[in-house]
């Protein structure tokens, strides 16, 4: 018998079953709803996720074809004149392997900085010259110049002037008159122009002989500043006696950008006399990597010389021996004129030529001895200055100031390019510079590079250079 629990029981169950059926159908009818919903977030999540990988790789791309460019840097101009520069058809050779697959099609370089047209020169050289290699070439240059700055109060070339005497404002015809015309020559003629010949003519004429047109570049223009000095008639004498003053004795402005170029231009650049002789032994001067500026090509041989005045090959060189040989005569002459002892000397031979002279011509010539002594002075300064540009241009060294005294400044030929480059502007000297490694290596040559990648819409850009390394960024159109 079935009892009435059991029918119950069943009841109970079979009422359970159809709500279990009737919530699983309302669950997977829901389920059914919500799925697709759920897919396309996730595949639009899925997408995102893909599109942001796409474009960290292009970016990543952008910053590496920048890089890779800045790798192809040109290898002989670093190694001639320790520069950065990399050359466009190089660099986008190298860059076009770059691995990832969309950007071959979508890059752009743009090259910026050309390293041989302006700032960026000086920019160049500057960071080459800062490196710890290079810093006992300019403490070496420091040296001098601050030792040469004692001599400022000792030596006043610019009172080259207040030294000519009354007595030769005349000119030359003061120790030399026009005797006029005489219808029988005196007994004495003869005799007096072979003393005249041999005690004021020959040390004039010595003396002319090594008389030249200074041509001394302008500090900030292009052009030159010819200097016609004479000190027979005192003619040019206050305006040279200033000028080199300047250029040995005041340091310019910017005094270190100026001897940062001079150190460059000196130990990459060939000049005529690379090396030094001391006590007999040679001393060649050598690049900052050790190669041997003696062994540079010919066709290179005037390159400090034409970056140091703006000319060219062999007048360059000309112009750096008449600076050598007026500078030298200026110091020379300051010197014996402001010597008594030296001075006594050509005292009394002025006196002795003006006394023979009175007594061979009978009292019909009357030459201030005052005037006979500057002609001699002059004379003797001139041949001295000429004979210290020969034994430079030898390779020897001369004393800044041509007497025995404790602080001796020895200076070399090299030493007045120096001089030359450091008193012009460095836009000028850089500008030289620039043209004399086009010769060499012509470029063009740039310092940064741009990469841009074009992406779904999105236009990404990457920045780098030698002189400055700015971060990446993106660009959006």
């Amino acid at each position: 018998m079935i009892s009435v629990r059991d029918v119950s029981r069943t009841m109970l169950s079979r009422k359970n079953l159809v709500c279990a059926i009737r919530c699983g159908g309302s669950l997977s009818l829901a389920l059914c709803l919500i799925l697709p919903a759920v897919l396309f977030l996730f595949c639009g999540v899925l997408r995102a996720g893909r599109r942001v990988r796409n474009d960290a790789d292009l970016a990543s791309a952008a910053r590496n074809a920048a890089d890779m460019a800045l790798a192809c840097y040109d290898r002989d101009l670093y190694k001639t004149y320790g520069l950065f520069g990399v050359k466009e058809a190089d660099a986008s050779h190298a860059v076009s392997s770059v691995l990832h697959p969309e950007a071959p099609n979508r890059l752009r370089l743009e090259f910026a900085g050309e390293l041989l047209g302006g700032r960026e020169t000086g920019d160049g050289i500057a960071r080459h010259m800062t490196l710890r290699a290079a810093a006992s070439i300019i403490t070496d240059a420091l040296d001098k110049l601050g030792a040469m700055q004692k001599y400022r109060e000792e030596i006043e070339l610019a009172s080259l002037s207040e030294f000519f005497p009354s007595a030769l404002k005349p000119g030359y015809e003061a120790v030399d008159p026009d005797l006029g015309y005489f219808q029988e020559d005196p007994d004495w003629k003869d005799e007096y122009e072979r003393l005249m010949d041999s005690e004021i003519r020959r040390a004039y004429q010595q003396g002319l002989t090594y008389l030249a047109p200074i041509v001394v570049p302008k500090e900030y223009d292009a052009g030159h500043v010819t200097l016609q000095m004479n000190p027979f008639d005192n003619t040019g004498m206050e305006t040279f006696g200033k000028t080199v003053d300047k250029m040995l004795f005041v340091a310019p402005e910017s005094v270190f950008d100026r001897l940062i170029l001079s150190e460059y231009t000196l130990a990459y650049f060939c000049n005529d006399v690379p090396f030094v002789l001391r006590e007999g032994i040679r001393h060649d001067d050598h690049t900052p990597d050790g190669r041997l500026i003696a062994q540079f090509p010919d066709t290179r041989r005037y390159e400090a010389e034409e970056i140091a005045t703006g000319l060219d090959g062999r007048t360059a060189k000309t112009t750096i021996l008449a600076f050598i040989g007026a500078v030298r005569f200026a110091l020379h002459f300051i010197r014996i004129i402001t010597d008594d002892t030296i001075r006594s000397r050509y005292k009394a031979l002025s006196v002795g030529a003006a006394a023979a002279i009175s007594a061979v011509s009978l009292g019909e010539v009357n030459i201030p001895p005052e005037a006979i002594e500057w002609i001699l002075m002059a004379s003797a300064a001139l041949c001295r200055g000429a004979a210290d540009a020969v034994a430079l241009n030898k390779g020897h060294e001369v004393d800044l100031w041509p007497a025995k005294v404790s602080c001796r400044v020895k200076l070399r030929y090299r030493d007045f390019l120096r001089l030359l480059i450091i008193a012009q502007s460095p836009e000028k000297i850089t500008q030289r510079i620039a043209c004399a490694i086009e010769k060499v290596l012509p470029g063009p040559y740039f310092t940064s590079v741009t990469c841009l990648i074009a992406g779904d819409g999105t236009l990404f850009r990457a920045h780098a250079g030698y002189l400055s390394r700015l971060p990446s960024g993106e660009v959006k159109p």
